[in-house]
């Protein structure tokens, strides 16, 4: 993922608003699941962790 930062959605679908990619791939990498892209858009992509 380019974008410095992502809208994301936690796995227990929360939307925890604008994070910086890497402590979102952080976040997903703890709970062993996967950091997936779900929509561009135009300030941020939004991206949800999923298993």
């Amino acid at each position: 993922m380019k974008s410095p930062q992502v809208f994301l959605i936690d796995h227990e679908n929360n939307n925890r608003g604008l994070t910086d990619t890497n402590e979102a791939l952080q976040l997903a990498e703890s709970l062993e699941l996967d950091l997936v892209l779900v929509s561009e858009g135009k300030e941020a992509p939004v991206a949800k962790i999923l298993n």
